[in-house]
């Protein structure tokens, strides 16, 4: 249970991360974090 819960992360940490390098290039993770963090322009 623990192997097949640490195999499941892995494999989700492991997606997200290419999904986010192909939709905003590298450092998405901190520009998604980043857009989350400030305001809107006005």
């Amino acid at each position: 249970m623990c192997i097949a819960f640490g195999v499941v992360s892995a494999l989700v940490l492991v997606y997200g991360t290419f999904y986010l390098n192909g939709k905003y290039g590298e450092h998405g993770l901190m520009k998604q974090q980043a857009r989350r963090n400030h305001p809107p322009c006005p």
